[in-house]
């Protein structure tokens, strides 16, 4: 008798508990995309899930099918909408949730339609149920309204439990609490090409001459050039444009002293570089360049901004 509840003990520690969904989110293709996903021991009919993203507005929504091409997930989220002017016109077409302009939240709510026994419904939706694992939906996020430190958090924040959470496959039919994951960091470039930064359009030579630029020419993305009076000419980063960026006397970059010098120079600093060119000479001081024909101290000379904040471009 001892044998068999033995026997029985290890059994049941052998048999995996049923129900148990994990949530995933990882970065898509696109710098600033996102994918969330699921893992399961059982077959998901349904997911409701409140995502939350940080410093930024979601964009779009577009369904990333579970099982390819056979939308094993019918009902998905193809747009998120905004609604310009609250509570006045909101369209809803078809599979198409709304959320406000600059909206941080969302509901990801999906789920399947499939029969097998119905050789109409199994025409037009599949006549199986989804896999155990796959991808729901990829998200974008707004790059020009990321945080100052060029970062975006996204939280899944909870399963929403008025949409019922997860509904696993009866009999019976069940709603579970599903294991979220940790919260997933998108982190930016300051400087992309085809962006505008401190007034100023990044060309590809830009964004490829900040990769180099640096004391020495080592070390490159120097957070001088995202800073927000960088392509005025401040060359010591305080907010100010005065006397102290062209001659010193604060221990800080000055224009005599980087003048004349290149990446990979000795003498050459980064915040003295205001056309974001690599060499430092009369263009950075006087302007002229037509890419951007104000940077320099000459055209932006007293102006200052409010310290704090004083921080890196957005």
């Amino acid at each position: 008798m001892k044998k068999v509840c033995l026997a029985l003990l290890v059994l049941a520690l052998t048999i995996p508990t049923m129900g148990a969904v994990n949530i995933t989110l990882v970065q898509g293709p696109e710098p600033n995309s996102f994918i969330v996903g699921y893992t399961s021991d059982a077959e998901v009919r349904g997911i409701a899930l409140d995502v939350t993203v940080t410093d930024a507005a979601l964009l779009t929504a577009t369904a990333i099918r579970v099982g390819g091409h056979d939308a094993n997930f019918y009902i998905t989220p193809t747009n998120v909408q905004f609604n310009t002017v609250n509570n006045t016109t909101r369209p809803w077409p078809y599979n198409s949730p709304i959320v406000d302009a600059n909206a941080s939240k969302c509901t990801i709510e999906m789920g399947t339609l499939y029969a097998s026994n119905d050789p109409c419904n199994a025409h037009k939706f599949g006549p199986n149920g989804p896999p155990f694992a796959g991808d729901l939906v990829k998200l974008f996020v707004s790059k020009a309204l990321r945080g100052a430190d060029n970062q975006i958090t996204i939280t899944v924040t909870a399963a929403n439990a008025k949409r019922g959470k997860v509904v696993l496959k009866g009999p019976p039919v069940t709603s579970v609490d599903p294991v979220l994951p940790a919260p997933l960091v998108l982190a930016f470039d300051c400087l992309q090409q085809g962006e505008t930064c401190g007034g100023v359009v990044i060309t590809a030579g830009m964004a490829a001459n900040w990769l180099i630029a640096g004391p020495g020419g080592v070390g490159g993305k120097p957070a001088s050039w995202c800073h927000t009076g960088h392509f005025a000419g401040d060359a010591d980063q305080n907010c100010i444009i005065n006397a102290v960026d062209l001659v010193g006397g604060t221990g800080k970059p000055f224009f005599k002293a980087a003048f004349g010098s290149g990446c990979g120079m000795g003498n050459y600093q980064p915040s003295c570089d205001t056309n974001n060119d690599c060499i430092i000479n009369a263009v950075d001081l006087i302007g002229g360049d037509p890419l951007c024909p104000n940077c320099g101290p000459k055209a932006n000379w007293g102006a200052f901004w409010p310290n704090p904040p004083c921080v890196p471009l957005p």
